[in-house]
């Protein structure tokens, strides 16, 4: 159940960018609020591995609102993942280049695949609207990186969520609709 405060703006209009806004770069992380040492140490690290401000750093997902529309649950602690927001153009940049750089202009061959099928083309879709993900990068030592930093942060904070996970954005209103869209394509029941 989402707690009170992002409760009531999502009641009064989850689509609205400005209630978006407000609840996923306003409102307080509803993990953290009785967690904020291990907050603080969770972005440290982040901001340090990646070079980027603190401030640049955001909790998405049920761990951020207490729940999860896409599944319709609460968010459970050791079971539900933490979805971590890095919103830097800096770095969307350095990375986007580097993908394309490794996959010698986005060549399919050098994509994931799932079901034989190349992720170059999802890769692109994202990244066009402002979005890195980390499991649709092309192979090579960035994408390794990103998977070994959050493969070992994952690790040490297994006590606490399943997997931490992370996106890269271009900008804060990239990141802000994005969050919209999630919430938009849901059917929303809270009690």
């Amino acid at each position: 159940m989402p707690n009170n405060i992002h409760k009531r703006a999502i009641e009064s209009g989850s689509s609205n960018y400005g209630n978006v806004k407000k609840v996923f770069l306003s409102y307080p992380c509803n993990y953290f609020l009785d967690h904020p040492e291990v907050q603080f140490e969770i972005f440290n690290k982040i901001s340090c591995e990646f070079k980027i401000p603190f401030s640049s750093i955001r909790i998405s997902g049920s761990a951020h609102t207490g729940y999860s529309f896409i599944k319709k649950r609460p968010f459970l602690e050791r079971e539900s993942d933490l979805d971590v927001a890095i919103i830097d153009a800096r770095l969307f940049q350095q990375l986007l280049e580097q993908c394309y750089e490794r996959s010698e202009g986005f060549r399919p061959d050098m994509f994931p695949t799932e079901e034989g099928k190349s992720l170059r083309n999802q890769f692109l879709n994202y990244s066009g609207r402002g979005i890195l993900r980390p499991d649709l990068m092309p192979k090579g030592p960035e994408k390794q990186r990103i998977w070994s930093f959050f493969n070992r942060l994952s690790n040490e904070y297994a006590e606490r969520f399943k997997n931490i996970n992370a996106g890269i954005y271009l900008s804060e209103t990239i990141y802000t609709l994005k969050q919209r869209s999630s919430i938009q394509s849901q059917e929303i029941e809270i009690v």
